[in-house]
């Protein structure tokens, strides 16, 4: 489903900026794994609220301070965050015919 597709990557981007944030302070960050849990707005076709849960074999702090520096780094939850305009066109093709 493309809402699982979304949310996937949510996930995947965030886990990237983890390990990147790990890379660069030398750390390891055995099993890890980063899920989103989504929440339906009532009854509307969107989500209210996205929960991006990260779980690794370190003790809490570590993870929660990579967690926190990996932030800026997670280009979908950056887009989410700020909003983004949607724009929706017909796109043209070569074989469209003129007047």
């Amino acid at each position: 489903m493309p809402t699982e597709l979304f949310c996937g990557a949510l996930a995947s981007c965030f886990c990237l900026a983890i390990g990147h944030v790990a890379r660069k302070r030398s750390l390891e960050v055995p099993d890890l794994s980063v899920t989103v849990r989504s929440e339906r707005a009532g009854r509307e076709l969107r989500y209210a609220r996205l929960v991006v849960e990260c779980a690794a074999s370190l003790d809490d702090d570590t993870l929660a301070m990579l967690i926190e520096r990996a932030r800026p780094f997670c280009w979908v939850s950056n887009t989410l965050a700020a909003g983004v305009e949607v724009e929706y066109r017909r796109a043209t093709t070569g074989n469209a015919r003129s007047g």
